[in-house]
């Protein structure tokens, strides 16, 4: 029986990312290349983004800036000052290139800022940084109490 504990404990549930493009092609991309490692879910737009957050509440966010409706900037921002949602990393993904785009980015409690064209192993690398030290800080906090 403890045998069977162990190897159930091991299965470890994936992590979920939302994915938030307005290009389908790269949703698709992105999902491509992280989706063996990680639950994908899509969004649109920022206010779907919004939505999904509050419904899913995912490990961490990858977000486009330039999109219709609400951009990435707009949606980062509310994304951090909502109670429900502000401790979810969010990685900015974009073809922003100016580094003033990135610091607004950061400014905004953004965690990190990634620019087009990526490779698949820098991506991951970010998303694994990022996930590996929230997973840190909430050991941490858990020895604090």
């Amino acid at each position: 029986m403890a045998k069977k504990k162990t190897a159930e404990k091991k299965i470890a549930k994936k992590k979920k990312i939302l994915v938030v493009d307005d290009e389908s092609n790269i949703r698709l991309l992105v999902k491509n290349m992280i989706g063996h490692y990680y639950d994908v879910i899509e969004a649109g737009d920022g206010d779907e983004a919004l939505i999904k957050a509050q419904q899913e509440t995912p490990d961490l966010i990858l977000l486009d800036i330039l999109m219709p409706k609400k951009d990435g900037f707009s949606t980062c921002h509310e994304l951090k000052s909502n109670k429900a949602t502000e401790t979810i990393p969010v990685v900015m993904v974009t073809a922003l290139q100016y580094e003033m785009d990135e610091k607004l980015a950061l400014s905004l409690r953004a965690d990190a800022y990634v620019r087009k064209p990526f490779a698949s192993q820098d991506l991951l690398d970010t998303i694994d940084n990022i996930l590996s030290a929230k997973h840190q800080k909430r050991k941490v906090t858990k020895r604090q109490k």
